[in-house]
C-alpha cells in the first residue's frame, strides 16, 4: 500500500471494495437541530485602557466589596434526537470553508450515503471526494445539525 504514492487516496476506496460488499456500517447518531446564530456584538469605540485613577478605584471597590453569591440556574435538558443508520460512508462537514454571515442558523452537514450504492459508484465518488471533501452525492440523506454524537457498536 505504501508504494502507491499519490494513488493512496484512490487505492483506499478501491481496496475497501475488495472486502465484503456492501459494507454496512451500523451506527447511532444523537444530534441537535440547527441553532440560531448569536447576535453580532458591535465593537466599542473606546478600545484604549481607562485612566490609572479609574483602574485603581475599580480594583479597590472589587477588593472591598463582599463576594457576590451566584444563584444556580437550572438548565433544561436539550432535546437530543436519535437516528439509527446503516451506511456505506458517513461524513460530517462544517460550513467554515465558505462562511455565510447572513445565514440565520449555525449548523454542520451530516451526509449519510445509503448502503445501496454500487462498487463503481463508490470508487468514483471516493475519487471526487479527494478533490472536494464537501461533496455530497444526490441520493443521500443530509442532516443539518448544530451538535452531534456518533456512537459505533463495539466489535
Amino acid at each position: 500500500y505504501w508504494y502507491l504514492g499519490p494513488l493512496k487516496t484512490r487505492a483506499a476506496h478501491l481496496f475497501s471494495t475488495l472486502k465484503e460488499w456492501p459494507q454496512r456500517h451500523e451506527a447511532s447518531i444523537l444530534f441537535l437541530g440547527p441553532t440560531e446564530r448569536p447576535p453580532e456584538e458591535e465593537p466599542n469605540v473606546l478600545s484604549g485602557r481607562p485612566p490609572l485613577h479609574v483602574r485603581l478605584y475599580r480594583r479597590l471597590v472589587q477588593y472591598w466589596s463582599p463576594p457576590v453569591v451566584e444563584v444556580p440556574v437550572e438548565v433544561a435538558p436539550e432535546p437530543w434526537e436519535e437516528a439509527q443508520l446503516s451506511a456505506v460512508e458517513l461524513s460530517i462537514s462544517t460550513q467554515n470553508l465558505q462562511p455565510d454571515l447572513m445565514r440565520p442558523l449555525d449548523s454542520m452537514s451530516v451526509c449519510i450515503e445509503p448502503d445501496t450504492i454500487s462498487k463503481s459508484d463508490f470508487i468514483s465518488l471516493g475519487v471526487e471526494k479527494t478533490q472536494n471533501p464537501q461533496l455530497c452525492p444526490k441520493d443521500v440523506q443530509v442532516l443539518q445539525v448544530s451538535r452531534c454524537n456518533v456512537q459505533l457498536p463495539e466489535v
